[in-house]
């Protein structure tokens, strides 16, 4: 956020507030809430409430004094109180978030200082570091979180089904094969005969077209029933939907992104506060990493105690179709004050990832991936995930693989300073970590 343009304001990292040109006498400058996972911090609270009162004064010369940019999920009803009625830039990521504020500024014609430019940026970091620093002129292998799905049945089945009451054809969710329906048509890789052991007595199937697997891969939109529908989407919804209900019947845990899917988290190990997967690491060699663990609060209700929280690493599973057939597995972690129920404020599930995982390095975040994948499949190199009774979906433990013409040899690991999270019962009622488990 930028609303009271001082020298010693300009220096601010991100997260917090940065600056445009300007001063309290020459306040054509705009201010930009970049922060939603800070933007409860006492001090930022104190600045808000500065920006908001010098935008009253100014309203009539400078209308959009106050910029709010959301760069995350933050649900709008959550949004500080200063900022809730004001146009927000809306954006997922820093990138594009950053482009239209400077859009944004660009169109009111703010000034800009003229000594900074891009030459000046370029200029700056060749004296600070060579572009040339860790990098190697020789070939390096690269793991992707791109896991190949290495079988699949060869045949899949669409079938038309129709009721004989005037209720809908929906199948049960609970029937013993997976499948997706789109109206009277569904895709699965049962045939008819398993399918007509599975539905309910008031449904009966009208017709059933076998296909090739390895066809719907390529397919393009075909029209079905009274409309169309294609056959691609159909697929990944149905790989996808398999994956889901089998990790559930693992013992996981399932939660609900802010995109409406889903992800499923480890839970602690019977009568432990623990979770320890072993794999074999890039190395070769057997390795272990934590995918659930604990830390201790001091608490700020009452003085002189401490609060046990869980920590939970979780994957989401998204079928791809190239360069190869995968399942992308994306890691997330989530937080539980019992093991078991997530907590329900997004902000305090922010606030916590951020203080707990900032010192995960990428190695860290990789090991824990292949741990996870390696337990999931129990021992073996393959995750083997039911579709129907006698079939079933294979998912490689192994990642991809890539290679590169060039070495990024990384350089020393800078320790930073803790940052400093400022105290706010709106976000977490307990101070900093005293101690971590089984990371």
């Amino acid at each position: 956020m930028s609303f009271r343009p001082e020298p010693e304001h300009q220096r601010r990292r991100s997260g917090g507030t940065c600056c445009s040109p300007g001063s309290r006498k020459t306040p054509a400058r705009r201010a930009a809430y970049d922060s939603p996972g800070r933007k409860s911090g006492r001090g930022f609270r104190k600045e808000l409430h500065l920006a908001d009162s010098e935008a009253r004064s100014i309203q009539k010369e400078y209308p959009r004094f106050v910029l709010p940019v959301a760069i995350d999920d933050l649900r709008t009803a959550d949004y500080n109180v200063y900022v809730q009625q004001l146009n927000c830039i809306r954006s997922q990521n820093w990138s594009s978030g950053l482009r239209e504020l400077l859009k944004r500024l660009q169109r009111d014609k703010v000034p800009r200082f003229s000594e900074f430019n891009p030459a000046t940026v370029s200029s700056w970091w060749r004296q600070f570091r060579s572009a040339k620093a860790g990098i190697a002129r020789k070939p390096d292998t690269y793991l992707s979180n791109w896991f190949p799905i290495e079988k699949l049945p060869e045949k899949a089945c669409w079938h038309t089904v129709e009721s004989m009451t005037a209720q809908s054809p929906a199948l049960d969710f609970d029937a013993p094969f997976q499948f997706v329906q789109r109206g009277e048509t569904v895709l699965t890789f049962a045939n008819a005969a398993e399918v007509h052991a599975g539905i309910r007595p008031d449904l009966q199937i009208v017709s059933t077209d076998t296909v090739d697997t390895e066809s719907l891969l390529r397919a393009q939109p075909i029209a079905r029933g009274s409309g169309e529908i294609n056959p691609r989407h159909l697929l990944l919804d149905l790989l996808r939907a398999s994956w889901e209900n089998w990790i559930e019947t693992r013992g996981l845990g399932v939660y609900q992104l802010a995109n409406r899917r889903r992800c499923a988290f480890f839970k602690p190990a019977a009568g432990l506060d623990a979770l320890r997967a072993s794999f074999a690491g890039v190395d070769g060699q057997q390795s272990w990493r934590g995918l659930v663990g604990t830390f201790s609060r001091r608490s700020m209700k009452t003085p002189g105690e401490t609060t046990k929280h869980y920590w939970h690493f979780a994957l989401q599973a998204k079928p791809r179709f190239w360069p190869k057939v995968v399942f992308h597995i994306s890691a997330h972690v989530l937080f539980t004050d019992n093991g078991e129920t997530i907590w329900e404020s997004k902000r305090r599930l922010h606030s916590a990832r951020r203080r707990q995982c900032k010192s995960w390095y990428n190695d860290e975040w990789r090991d824990r991936l292949l741990a996870a994948m390696a337990h999931l499949a129990e021992g073996t190199s393959t995750i083997k995930v039911p579709l129907t009774e006698t079939k079933t979906m294979h998912v490689s433990v192994s990642p991809l693989l890539f290679e590169s013409r060039i070495t990024c040899q990384p350089l020393s690991k800078i320790l930073e300073e803790p940052e400093e999270i400022e105290d706010d019962d709106d976000i977490d009622d307990d101070s900093d970590a005293l101690d971590e488990e089984a990371f």
